[in-house]
This record gives C-alpha cells, sequence and structure tokens, in this order.
C-alpha cells in the first residue's frame, strides 16, 4: 500500500476553511456555542500563520535562495497561487452582478485598489473575504527580507526574532491609541505578527528536529486555547482582540511543532478519514474563496450548512482539478528556482 506523509498543518488549514463557511452562516439564525464556533479572524489568522511557516520553509530548506533568479520564480510561483481563482471569482461575481442586477460593481477607477490590491487597509466589494487575499499578496512582497534575517546565523537570533515579534503585536494598540486605527487591522502591518509567528516556528523546527514533545499535550493545549479564544470572541471580544491575538498566535506555533511531531507518521489510501481532511486541506484556498459567491447568489445555502458545506466543498473540487492543479503543473514543469 502506498504510504504518504501526515501533513497536520494541511489538515488544520482544510478544517478551518470549513470553519470559516460555517462561521459566515451563523449570522443567518444557524446559532452555535459560542465555545464551539470558531471566529472567521481566528482563522484567518491560523492562515497567516502556516503561510508563514510554508514559506519559511521554502528557504530555510534550500529550495530557494535569496538570489534574483529563485526570489523571482518565489513571485511567480506565488501569483499564481493567488491570482487565477481570485481574478476568476472577482470577474464572475462582476458578469453576475450585472446579469441579475443590471449595475457595474466597480468603475474603472477602483480597478487598481479591488483587482491588483493596491490598498493598505483591504477593503473589497465583489468579494468580502478577499482582503486576506490582498494581505498575503503584500506578504510575499517582504517575505524574503525576513527569510534573511532568520537565515542569520547569529547566536541570538531566537532572541531578536521574539522582540521583533513583539513590536509587531505592539504595533496594533499602539494605531489604535495614537493613529486613530483599529484593533481590527485589515492591514499587512497589523497582521504580520501572525507570518512571522509561523516564521519563527518553521526555523525552530529545522533547526532543532530532535526535539520530543508530547504530541497528546500538544493537542489539548490547543484545543484549550482555540475553545478559550472562541468564548472570548463571544463574551468577551476586547480580550479577544489584545490576550486572544497572541493566544492564537501561540497556538499557531503549537500547530507547527505538532506537525513537526507528527509528520514522520504516514498514512495509506485505505484511511479515508485522514485522505479526505488532508483533501480539504488542498482544496481550503478554493473553500475559502468560492463560500461567499455560492451563499450569496444560491439562497437557500444559507439556511442549510451542511447543504452549504457540500455545495462548497464540490465546487472547490471541481476549480482544484480544472484549474489550479493544471497551473501547479505548469509551476512545476517551468517556473525552477536556480538549483546549488
Amino acid at each position: 500500500m502506498k504510504q504518504k506523509k501526515l501533513d497536520t498543518l494541511l489538515i488544520i488549514r482544510g478544517l478551518l476553511a470549513v470553519s470559516v463557511v460555517v462561521w459566515h452562516l451563523t449570522s443567518t439564525g444557524q446559532n452555535i456555542p459560542a465555545v464551539f464556533n470558531i471566529p472567521g479572524r481566528t482563522a484567518v489568522w491560523f492562515f497567516f500563520g502556516i503561510s508563514g511557516y510554508v514559506i519559511a520553509y521554502g528557504f530555510l530548506t534550500k529550495r530557494y535562495h535569496l538570489n534574483g533568479v529563485d526570489i523571482k520564480a518565489f513571485y511567480i510561483n506565488r501569483f499564481l497561487r493567488i491570482y487565477p481563482l481570485f481574478l476568476l471569482l472577482s470577474l464572475l461575481v462582476i458578469v453576475t452582478e450585472h446579469m441579475l442586477n443590471h449595475r457595474w460593481m466597480i468603475g474603472f477607477q477602483e480597478i487598481p485598489s479591488q483587482l491588483f490590491m493596491l490598498q493598505f487597509n483591504h477593503e473589497y466589494v465583489l468579494s468580502g473575504v478577499f482582503w486576506t487575499l490582498g494581505i498575503e499578496v503584500q506578504f510575499y512582497l517582504i517575505a524574503p527580507l525576513l527569510v534573511a534575517l532568520l537565515l542569520q546565523g547569529w547566536r541570538n537570533i531566537y532572541s531578536l526574532s521574539i522582540l521583533l515579534y513583539f513590536l509587531m503585536v505592539a504595533w496594533v494598540p499602539f494605531s489604535f491609541y495614537f493613529l486613530n486605527g483599529s484593533f481590527d487591522g485589515r492591514n499587512l502591518v497589523s497582521n504580520l505578527s501572525h507570518f512571522f509567528i509561523g516564521m519563527i516556528g518553521c526555523k525552530l523546527v529545522i533547526n532543532n528536529k530532535g526535539i520530543k514533545i508530547n504530541k497528546y499535550l500538544l493537542v489539548a493545549t490547543l484545543l484549550s486555547i482555540i475553545f478559550f479564544t472562541n468564548y472570548l470572541y463571544g463574551y468577551s471580544i476586547k480580550f479577544y482582540w489584545t490576550l486572544g491575538t497572541i493566544l492564537i498566535d501561540v497556538a499557531i506555533f503549537l500547530s507547527i511543532l505538532l506537525h513537526a511531531e507528527l509528520k514522520e507518521g504516514t498514512t495509506g489510501k485505505r484511511n479515508l478519514t485522514i485522505n479526505f481532511f488532508s483533501f480539504l486541506g488542498i482544496i481550503s484556498y478554493g473553500i475559502y474563496a468560492w463560500h461567499p459567491f455560492l451563499i450569496k447568489y444560491i439562497p437557500f445555502l444559507e439556511y442549510n450548512i451542511l447543504y452549504a458545506i457540500a455545495a462548497t466543498v464540490f465546487v472547490a473540487f471541481l476549480c482544484y482539478k480544472l484549474i489550479e492543479q493544471p497551473i501547479l503543473r505548469f509551476k512545476k514543469q517551468h517556473i525552477k528556482p536556480l538549483r546549488k
């Protein structure tokens, strides 16, 4: 039987993508106890942390080097990962709105900000969830600079990284109290700490492969943080935006440790549950991107969580097969970093 490596972060990403669908449906009266209902922002912060880990992993394991050829390949690969589906859905919304409601949702003057992500505080009228993609793409632009720091062999690199992380965290309250900002910051600066904690976690597990941590303790602590921050969002929102944001970064870090602890494990074809959840992770971008469109233009999905999840997973699966997978093959064949 063919064995595949167990990818815990992939499974977490898939489950969180589905949780975003559920979260957006709870506003239609489908109540779920707050402690079990993962806020969309929690899922997004996890997505950012996992993205930071994946990007750092590519550089720290020498898939990419900090040279012109490799950085160009990195940017092209990242562009092809995000933009095709983003542009497809953006154009689909524009056409659908014009056909159904006889209106153009954006004008020519809005094309740079709405289609090329040229915003500081991200807001997308074509799909509300796209604000995270704008931040993601802008993070890609500066990611090599952060990687360059982590590649240094300084003895105090972890101390400097943690200091930089807390400076990133401090930006949010600083901007709120002194710059008329918001704790709900939808810009790269306000979310950079989540990416960076993923990068720090990647650096730690690569450089300390012999670390052994009790996986059951990791899972219990991780779930406790998730349940507690869910509770904070439901009953003490101020603490969610302050204490909660740091606790979720701790959960991201613990998820990376759990991934490192379990990645030597394997799963076979017959382990349908793990394979299904892993595939949810593979199509998670499609689940996240498609669900607002489907819920908006197929109204009955708003009132049935199971139908909404099933429809979104099915469309994301088709999108993966017809669009994302061919692009992945193209990237593998034609967009290659310089090998040293």
